[in-house]
């Protein structure tokens, strides 16, 4: 299980790099440095599902290891590959449909001018700031969520890791408990 973790966090950071890496290439080498609205919000989808779903298999990754220390001979069965996969395509799919609410939000403020972004890539900053009117409800909308994934994600690794802590203070034999750190 942890090396096909370690695998859906390689194949993610690579795409999450290829993602913004060609564009911003295009920017330094081009004359016309912006991006158009159509480009935005497909880099914009993909560069936030892929940040929510390493939050998510971070997570998933900690719960894993605290299974194998703290549980180590219901491991085998409580994070079989079955469990494993599973949990990953819900890291995937859950990093989707979570940032649907925020990209709809964004793509419904009315734009003024030429809907370009002189930025190396797209984010929602820049892009709440082309907008017409006050972009209040997605900035409010985008924060939630952001903060919500941040928040629990950040909250389910220190939980694990302060858990495993916890039961390598409980080894009986000094050279033991010294041997886990």
């Amino acid at each position: 299980p942890m090396y096909f973790l370690l695998s859906n966090f390689s194949f993610l950071e690579i795409w999450y790099s290829s993602n913004i890496a060609p564009k911003m290439l295009q920017v330094f080498l081009a004359t016309d440095r912006s991006i158009s609205y159509g480009s935005c919000i497909t880099q914009l989808l993909f560069l936030i599902t892929l940040g929510t779903a390493e939050c998510f298999i971070l997570a998933i990754m900690a719960y894993n290891r605290y299974l194998a220390i703290c549980n180590p001979l219901r491991y085998p069965s409580l994070m079989n590959n079955r469990v494993c996969v599973r949990l990953a395509i819900c890291s995937w799919v859950g990093a989707f449909v979570v940032n649907v609410p925020p990209l709809v939000s964004l793509c419904k403020l009315p734009f003024c001018g030429p809907n370009e972004i002189n930025h190396l890539f797209c984010d929602a900053p820049p892009l709440l700031k082309l907008s017409c009117r006050d972009p209040l409800e997605a900035e409010t909308v985008n924060f939630i969520v952001a903060t919500s994934i941040i928040v629990s994600s950040f909250l389910l690794i220190e939980v694990s890791y302060i858990l495993i802590i916890m039961t390598i203070l409980k080894i009986p034999s000094d050279p033991g408990c010294w041997k886990a750190f």
